[in-house]
């Protein structure tokens, strides 16, 4: 029942990302054919499972660059499909490769294919050996880049079928290692829209390596207080961390004041390993502020100076 619902899912995606797919190859038509329509298998941990599709170019009239590329597959609780979020039950889509025209197999491939030709893509899926049970899942899609006389690549239209693999045999095994942790600042910060901020801010970050054979969540928790401890900013972040991956990690207070004396406080957890924290004073000041604050406290301690050695002078001169 599950499986129907995905490949139910899938359908409906399929006639919506393609709206040029036909059974007929046309006059000019971009479309595209793909088939067959899913591949359901089962698989153990270091498993190779090979298989073929067939592409057809639906065009009547001009040769097409078809590529063939798989990505991960979900349908979420509002039934939105999700086919760019790598999860613990698409890592299937990062295991799949195409033998390209050259006879090489690649995570991608490129196909030249005529009016109305269709053209037989031989694909393997390479098992890791350590993998979790259960069902994973991706789509394989080609997609038209436009016919072979195109200067450039412009996506015309996509189809897709769905991979539905179960593993049988497999342990989960999420944990991970973190390999540094710390907090200061930063002047290469930047905003949510990837402009640079300008201005020196509160960073932390740090790294983390999936030492499982799943995805797993990193939880970044940033709290920055003044002196007085009163709280001033405080941010939770998730990263998303593949198996075999190591992932810097950064976060920035992009509100930071120009000046300003503040305890920052970071720490990292992950499945499998113990959290770890991080507590520092940090102090910023730009520099120009800096430098006056030097030359006013110089000039504070030389009057000190001064005005406690005329006082030793008079009292040595008046006794007094």
């Amino acid at each position: 029942m599950k499986k129907s619902i995905f490949i139910l899912a899938l359908f409906a995606m399929t006639m919506i990302a393609a709206p040029a797919y036909a059974v007929e190859c046309k006059e000019g038509a971009g479309g595209i054919s793909l088939s067959p329509a899913s591949e359901d298998f089962s698989f153990e941990a270091g498993d190779v499972h090979e298989s073929t599709i067939k592409i057809k170019n639906m065009n009547a009239s001009d040769t097409s660059n078809l590529k063939v590329y798989a990505a991960p597959y979900s349908v979420d609780e509002n039934s939105t499909k999700d086919f760019t979020t790598n999860k613990p039950r698409t890592q299937i889509s990062r295991w799949i490769e195409f033998e390209g025209p050259d006879g090489e197999y690649a995570q991608e491939a490129i196909f030249e294919v005529g009016p109305c030709d269709e053209r037989a893509v031989n694909y393997r899926v390479v098992v890791p050996d350590s993998i979790p049970d259960g069902g994973q899942y991706a789509v394989i899609f080609v997609e038209n880049t436009g016919s072979g006389s195109d200067a450039g690549i412009k996506t015309v239209s996509r189809a897709g079928m769905l991979v539905y693999g179960r593993a049988s045999g497999g342990e989960t095994i999420e944990q991970a290692e973190i390999l540094d942790i710390h907090a200061g600042t930063s002047d290469e910060a930047k905003d949510k829209d990837g402009q640079p901020l300008g201005k020196t801010v509160v960073s932390v970050g740090g790294e983390v390596k999936n030492t499982g054979n799943v995805d797993i969540a990193v939880t970044g928790d940033f709290k920055v207080t003044n002196v007085f401890g009163q709280e001033l900013y405080h941010n939770t972040a998730y990263t998303s961390v593949l198996p075999d991956a190591t992932m810097k990690i950064t976060d920035d207070w992009a509100d930071t004041s120009m000046i300003g004396l503040f305890m920052v406080t970071y720490s990292l957890s992950a499945p499998g390993v113990e959290t770890r924290e991080v507590t520092q004073l940090v102090f910023i000041c730009p520099l120009p502020v800096l430098i006056v604050m030097v030359l006013f406290l110089i000039v504070v301690i030389v009057g000190i100076i001064s005005i406690q050695k005329k006082r030793r002078e008079r009292k040595a001169r008046y006794g007094f």
